[in-house]
């Protein structure tokens, strides 16, 4: 995947290459990308379930993971025309031990499914709250139609989308179940 990836990259900067061309080669590598993103998807859920996910633990800093995450979603967010809104504040001046790469995974999944199951001009919302001096909650609210109170457990089952295919949004309906399963004790 990633030869298919780095070929189409390489091939997009052929000056030889026309406009419709150049499209298609932009098609290939977004394809490549989506494939990779899925195995890799699969993956992580294979070695969670397994218990073979390793985790470095560290001491993080809330804002400056939540400063990255939001980072990251910005163009997503564009892409599907909605704000974001953090106030840093929040999170300022707490520290969560964790394995930064997997906070970072669980929060984009929240953060990128609260968007692209928004509505156009919608919004999304994150906070972050100290509990007791032991627990940090970070809470994502989103200003999209919602999930039905009796279908809320189905958003964690692996692969279910709950809507249908239709809906012309990218995933593979397992970032919930890997977050889930990343963030039980």
């Amino acid at each position: 995947m990633n030869a298919i990836i780095g070929f189409s990259q390489l091939l997009e900067f052929d000056p030889a290459l026309s406009d419709e061309q150049r499209e298609y080669v932009g098609l290939i590598r977004q394809g490549g990308e989506h494939l990779l993103e899925l195995i890799n998807d699969v993956l992580d859920l294979s070695k969670i379930e397994a218990g073979h996910i390793e985790m470095a633990l560290e001491n993080l800093s809330m804002a400056s993971v939540l400063g990255q995450c939001l980072d990251l979603a910005k163009p997503i967010a564009a892409n599907y025309g909605v704000t974001l809104h953090f106030p840093e504040g929040d999170a300022a001046g707490q520290t969560v031990r964790a394995d930064r790469m997997r906070l970072k995974q669980c929060l984009l999944n929240l953060v990128s499914n609260a968007i692209k199951y928004n509505r156009r001009g919608g919004e999304v919302r994150v906070e972050c709250r100290d509990l007791d001096g032991q627990t940090v909650r970070v809470s994502v609210a989103d200003s999209g139609l919602g999930i039905p109170q009796e279908r809320l457990a189905e958003i964690f089952e692996p692969f279910n989308r709950l809507r249908t295919q239709s809906d012309n949004v990218e995933g593979t309906g397992i970032g919930l179940t890997i977050t889930k399963r990343l963030s039980s004790p």
